[in-house]
């Protein structure tokens, strides 16, 4: 029989959302468990296929929009308004300015639009999983920390949507792995400490045994942000930032 794989979140219980209880109502701290049933087969969104993995990923890496479930409507996340113009051809986004990666370097557009070119570019080699996040998309350009312009080929009627499925990496990381055309995308192990920007980091993993996450102090999303956990814990993905 498999062993069901284990996830760990340290964090303040009182704001997790997902049903775990503190020693003290209303206290914070701890550590949340959580069993999972099919684990977490990669830390390299280029690869993973598990649906834990995509959980992880929210968990770390910031995404532009997310979708409130209650009110039927994407709302600002890392993108914090949104505009379209050339008859929807292009997207202008307005991003959280003075937002950090985990390690300290500063998370800007820049990060966004080297993310979506780069998986562009290499769509049909190491990029291929996130291929249809990208489809139509011509480039991206980042003309300062907290603008994103997205340029397509025709007018997509899905543009949010991709989006609130599509993380964004550190290009300070993530540029030194883009070697044989790409297909150093698919190797690279993104061991932890992950750097990311999400309202936790993963400290320590063993694949499809164990996963521990901690809060990240200095979250750009702030407290009620992290309250709305993703949903690889079974809770809502909406997030009000």
């Amino acid at each position: 029989m498999r062993r069901a794989a284990l996830v760990l979140l340290v964090l303040a219980l009182a704001a997790a959302g997902c049903g775990g209880k503190s020693s003290k109502s209303g206290s914070a701290g701890g550590t949340f468990r959580i069993g999972s049933s099919s684990g977490i087969d990669s830390l390299n969104p280029y690869v993973a296929f598990n649906q834990d993995a995509y959980s992880t990923f929210q968990y770390v890496y910031p995404i532009l929009v997310q979708y409130d479930a209650t009110n039927k409507h994407f709302a600002p996340f890392f993108a914090r308004s949104w505009k379209t113009s050339d008859a929807g051809k292009t997207w202008t986004f307005h991003t959280v300015p003075n937002a950090k990666w985990s390690d300290g370097k500063p998370l800007t557009a820049a990060d966004a639009a080297w993310t979506i070119n780069t998986d562009v570019k290499y769509a049909s080699g190491g990029a291929a999983n996130e291929a249809g996040l990208v489809a139509h998309i011509t480039r991206a350009d980042a003309p300062n920390p907290t603008t994103l312009v997205v340029h397509y080929k025709q007018a997509p009627g899905n543009v949010l949507g991709q989006f609130q499925q599509f993380f964004i990496l550190p290009k300070h990381v993530w540029s030194k792995h883009i070697g044989h055309k790409g297909a150093d995308l698919k190797t690279f192990p993104n061991n932890p400490p992950v750097v990311g920007s999400g309202p936790f980091t993963l400290v320590k993993y063993q694949k499809n045994e164990i996963a521990l996450f901690k809060r990240n102090g200095s979250y750009w999303g702030g407290a009620r942000s992290r309250r709305s956990t993703p949903s690889g814990c079974g809770c809502s993905r909406t997030t009000t930032p």
